[in-house]
């Protein structure tokens, strides 16, 4: 099944480009370096002196270039922004060690790491840095899971990753009887606002109940944390309605929103779902017994992440 199209309006905070450049001439026959830019990301940093408050914002980008002769990388940060409103259009770090793990994700790590940037006579130090880079493709549209955390000059921590991530997995939702459904179709799209810290969720072929038709529904305002160990939690104790072509659905209050999104494996997302029958047609709320509903669902990343059949 093709979904991107529906989503593509969902995520399009999400611009990743992902190319290859093979670098070979007379004298250096095997270089082979990888190119890739990252944009459209956010960063929480926090002070770890705890000074000033911590920072989220958006606008962060990085380019990358992968040497797989050297096993180093470097990266050019722009717009990163401090704490204590220094701000640095462009900042390099050269040949920071890189791996490829058993996963197949590229590991970038390194410690004590002096960044360059023209125009600053006095630039930071980064004490350490890693990047964790999983490669995903989602019907054949490239959505990887990126994991950025460093610290800079002792003092601040930060933790960052794209803005809007799609996942995909097992959605089991459990009636009043104890009875379950498990689906496997539908596709989440997280888009996150670090000017608000709110959230949006967004869910293609939502199906939580067998005699519900599949629906494209989103969960807007849904608020959010980000912690140094690169976890986003989203908890809302308050009833979202739904929203299906930015209409409001009442036949499906939810409740009871929590998830927990790892940075580097992906997401687990549990909610309760409560028929409101008086907001459908009679015909169909006749067909659904059980209410309320507990929705779980298990969405790790994977090289495989599909909706395809």
């Amino acid at each position: 099944m093709k979904f991107f199209s529906t989503l593509i309006a969902i995520a399009a905070g999400l611009a990743l480009c992902f190319s290859l450049s093979s670098c070979n001439n007379s004298d250096e026959p095997e270089e082979f370096k990888v190119q890739q830019q990252i944009t459209d990301s956010f960063l929480h940093i926090s002070d770890l002196s705890s000074m000033r408050p911590e920072m989220n914002y958006k606008g962060v980008s990085y380019h990358i270039i992968y040497d797989y002769v050297a096993a180093t990388a470097d990266v050019t940060i722009k717009g990163l922004k401090l704490p204590d409103d220094t701000k640095y259009p462009a900042l390099t770090l050269s040949e920071i060690p890189f791996k490829v793990n058993n996963e197949g994700a590229r590991v970038l790590e390194g410690t004590n790491l002096a960044a360059s940037s023209d125009g600053f006579t006095a630039t930071p130090l980064f004490d350490s840095f890693k990047m964790v880079v999983s490669d995903r493709l989602v019907d054949g549209y490239y959505f990887p899971a990126v994991c950025i955390e460093y610290t800079v000059n002792s003092t601040y921590k930060a933790v960052g990753s794209i803005l809007s991530q799609i996942f995909a997995g097992t959605t089991v939702t459990t009636n009043a009887n104890g009875n379950s459904f498990s689906n496997e179709t539908p596709v989440y799209a997280l888009e996150l606002d670090p000017q608000t810290m709110k959230a949006a969720l967004t869910i293609n072929n939502a199906k939580f109940i067998q005699s519900m038709p599949a629906q494209t529904m989103t969960f807007a305002g849904i608020p959010y944390t980000v912690s140094t160990g690169g976890i986003v939690t989203l908890e809302s104790a308050e009833t979202i309605i739904p929203t299906i072509n930015k209409v409001e659905f009442k036949a499906f209050p939810i409740s009871d929103l929590k998830a927990e999104y790892n940075l580097t494996t992906g997401m687990n997302l549990d909610f309760v779902c409560t028929i409101d029958k008086s907001q459908m047609n009679p015909e169909m709320a006749d067909k659904i017994e059980g209410s309320p509903f507990k929705v779980s669902a298990k969405l790790p990343f994977s090289k495989k992440t599909t909706n395809e059949k």
